[in-house]
C-alpha cells in the first residue's frame, strides 16, 4: 500500500504544472501535416500537370488541344489544385465558351488523375485562364 501511495504522489507532482503543449500528441509537434509537405505537394502538382497536359492534347476539341498548362499549385492545400492555362492564343470573345468547355472537361480530367495517382481522394480542380505576356519592347541604347 505504501508503494502505490508513493507512486501516486510522484505522478501528481509531475502533473502539477500545466504547459501549453499538454494534451497534444508529441509526434505531431514541430512538423508539417503530411499533405502540406512541400516535397509531396510539388511531386503531386507535377504529376497532375503532366496528366492534364496529356488529356488536353488528346482532346477532340481543337481549342482545348492548343491550351498549354503553365502551372499547377495547391489552393489552399492538396484537396484542391489551381491549374493555370495560357489562353493568349484565344480571342477575347471565345473566353466564355472556353470556360464552359473546361467545366465539362474537368470531370474527365479528374477521373484520369484518379487513375494515375495513388491517393485516397482525388483533388478538385480549379482552372484559371491566364492571358499571355504582352510582347516586350526592345530597349535601344
Amino acid at each position: 500500500m505504501n508503494r502505490s501511495k508513493n507512486a501516486r504522489d510522484a505522478w501528481r507532482s509531475l502533473c502539477a504544472d500545466l504547459r501549453e503543449d499538454d494534451g497534444t500528441d508529441p509526434r505531431k509537434t514541430d512538423s508539417q501535416p503530411h499533405d502540406n509537405h512541400p516535397r509531396i505537394a510539388g511531386r503531386l502538382c507535377k504529376q497532375v500537370e503532366r496528366i492534364i497536359q496529356l488529356a488536353l492534347q488528346g482532346s477532340a476539341d481543337d481549342q482545348l488541344r492548343e491550351l498549354p498548362v503553365t502551372g499547377v499549385e495547391p489552393a489552399p492545400d492538396l484537396t484542391r489544385l489551381q491549374v493555370s492555362l495560357d489562353c493568349s492564343a484565344v480571342a477575347m470573345q471565345d473566353i466564355a465558351p472556353l470556360r464552359d468547355k473546361l467545366a465539362r472537361f474537368a470531370g474527365f480530367v479528374r477521373s484520369e488523375i484518379a487513375r494515375e495517382i495513388n491517393r485516397k481522394r482525388t483533388p478538385a480542380l480549379v482552372f484559371v485562364l491566364m492571358p499571355g505576356r504582352p510582347p516586350q519592347e526592345e530597349v535601344q541604347p
